[in-house]
């Protein structure tokens, strides 16, 4: 049990003075050049809740060095490493009382909790109540464009209800949420809610990043559908420069906001041009030619593990397994994507053995719309692709993906 108390675990550093490049837990500040428009119009305090993960931990960097003040608040001395020279307090995130001592003094509140997939409802609620209860003017909420599952309508916009049915449980969670702070913007408080929906967020420590680089290095990637589905994808430094536009413009308006990144690619185009980076081939990835996706006793379950009853029953029984049997079990249940049978030795004929959860997500059918964020919010200049690329491959060159070795680190965070 987190206790309630609030304590400082640091205080910020006087020596703003960028770490050398390349290191491994992400401490390198964001170049001067790099830095966006927001950064010079920022006043006041943000709170980051969830400021341990990749998006609330980089957004924490960038404002460090802006005139603005920024706390991570966090429920976990776990978290406390990567954070260390940061202002960051501890909260039981849990309790609405905790959380809004911890917030208190801050005028915005940035909801980056990425946890516990059977309770997201339950922390947008209290995470909403606590920012009230603290007196901030501004709580800019992470949701997902997950929430619209493979984007099977055309005519889907920023305000479109969410699918409250997904397979996902985190997809149903993150509906749920958007519901209750729907309802919250309708009953017209003092509190500004800006709820962004974000698709997978890539760039260095991301899974969906080094997830390509481990598929690269272990003989190849799988597409499904040829790879032609929509990559949905934002990179972490142009979701954190959203977030900071939304900070900067005190009048903005309370809304749903799509956010993505300025050019859209496929699966094929992602995985195609990040090998690049990283010396490898087209060769090495392996497309199946339609959208199948074969039955598997991996598939059964996965569907019962996004039922919250039996997801909470299996996070109460994984730690009480032995070590070996907890093993199989994770890699059971995380079930890596493989490559098409008859492509690799030992495989059967067939298309890939993916999760589901992969295959929904390579089998994407349309983008979502974003111009509505520019109107309200814009312009915000965002990286290019050609520069997320480069950076994300110096990232999973260090970590060693590359064919080539660790190549030039100088555009490393």
């Amino acid at each position: 049990m987190i206790t309630t108390s609030i304590t400082p675990a640091c205080t910020p550093s006087t020596d703003r003075s960028p770490p050398a490049a390349g290191l491994a837990d992400g401490r390198a500040a964001v170049a001067s050049d790099a830095s966006p428009e927001a950064l010079r119009v920022l006043q006041g305090t943000i709170a980051v809740v969830g400021a341990g993960g990749l998006v609330g931990s980089r957004l924490l960097r960038m404002v460090q060095h802006s005139k603005c003040r920024g706390i991570g608040v966090v429920r976990s001395a776990r978290s406390l490493a990567r954070l260390s020279d940061l202002e960051v307090r501890l909260a039981n995130t849990s309790q609405v009382s905790s959380l809004a001592e911890a917030l208190s003094g801050c005028d915005t509140v940035v909801n980056a909790v990425n946890g516990d997939v059977s309770r997201v409802l339950e922390e947008t609620r209290i995470i909403h109540n606590a920012t009230r209860a603290a007196g901030c003017r501004l709580l800019i909420h992470l949701s997902s464009a997950v929430v619209y599952g493979r984007v099977s309508s055309p005519n889907l916009d920023d305000d479109s209800p969410p699918d409250t049915a997904n397979w996902m449980l985190y997809a149903r969670g993150k509906a749920a949420s958007e519901i209750y702070l729907r309802r919250q913007m309708e009953a017209r408080s003092d509190l500004r809610l800006v709820v962004l929906r974000p698709g997978l967020v890539w760039g260095p420590f991301s899974h969906w990043s080094g997830m390509v680089g481990e598929q690269f290095s272990q003989g190849g990637a799988c597409l499904s559908n040829g790879g032609r589905g929509m990559a949905n994808l934002v990179y972490v430094d142009n979701l954190v420069r959203m977030i900071l536009a939304v900070q900067s413009r005190p009048t903005g308006p309370s809304g749903f906001y799509n956010v993505a990144d300025p050019q859209r690619v496929s699966w094929l185009e992602y995985y195609r041009r990040l090998g690049q980076f990283l010396g490898y081939g087209e060769e090495q990835i392996k497309a199946w030619p339609d959208a199948r996706l074969p039955l598997q006793p991996k598939l059964v379950l996965e569907w019962c593990l996004q039922r919250q009853s039996l997801y909470r029953l299996s996070r109460w029984l994984l730690p009480r397994l032995g070590l070996g049997v907890k093993a199989k079990a994770k890699k059971l249940i995380r079930g890596d994507p493989q490559p098409p049978g008859g492509l690799c030795p030992g495989l059967p004929p067939g298309p890939p053995r993916l999760t589901r959860e992969h295959w929904a997500l390579q089998n994407l059918h349309h983008c979502l719309p974003a111009e509505k964020f520019g109107r309200d919010y814009g312009p915000v200049t965002l990286v290019s692709l050609e520069e997320s690329l480069a950076a994300t491959a110096s990232w999973l060159s260090y970590a060693g993906f590359s064919r080539a070795g660790i190549s030039d680190q100088s555009n490393l965070w």
